[in-house]
């Protein structure tokens, strides 16, 4: 079941602590997608937002 997830920064987080965990992120992006658990992923630059197509069962999947 495909689930819209939008993810964001914490509040209050610096474009140094941002940056510092960007290519992890970007790594875990890339081994979800190729597990076919990643449907698509959108990045809205301006807001540091992430909307993203997930392939889950559950909501909790989702989330995880």
């Amino acid at each position: 079941m495909p689930v819209l997830a939008i993810a964001r920064a914490m509040p209050n987080t610096t474009i140094e602590q941002f940056q510092k965990i960007r290519p992890e992120e970007i790594r875990m992006v890339w081994t979800i997608y190729r597990r076919g658990d990643l449907l698509q992923v959108n990045y809205c630059t301006d807001r540091e937002i992430a909307v993203l197509t997930v392939n889950c069962n559950t909501i909790d999947e989702a989330k995880k």
